[in-house]
């Protein structure tokens, strides 16, 4: 089994693919990397920021 690609591996794969089948391959397995990496940074805190209020800077006011 090989390793698991990242995102611009497989992007680069498609870019160089001539076979429609391996190129249609390519890009479903290119868009649930993307989806992955996506899901991943939108979990990711802003730095020197606290979790809670990462998500809804305004919450900060309505907490009196």
């Amino acid at each position: 089994m090989t390793k698991p690609q990242t995102w611009r591996e497989l992007s680069e794969a498609a870019a160089r693919e001539q076979d429609p089948d391996k190129l249609l391959e390519l890009v479903e397995q290119l868009n649930k990397a993307l989806e992955a990496e996506e899901f991943r940074l939108k979990r990711k805190p802003e730095p020197n920021r606290p979790p809670a209020l990462s998500a809804s800077p305004s919450a900060a006011y309505s907490m009196a």
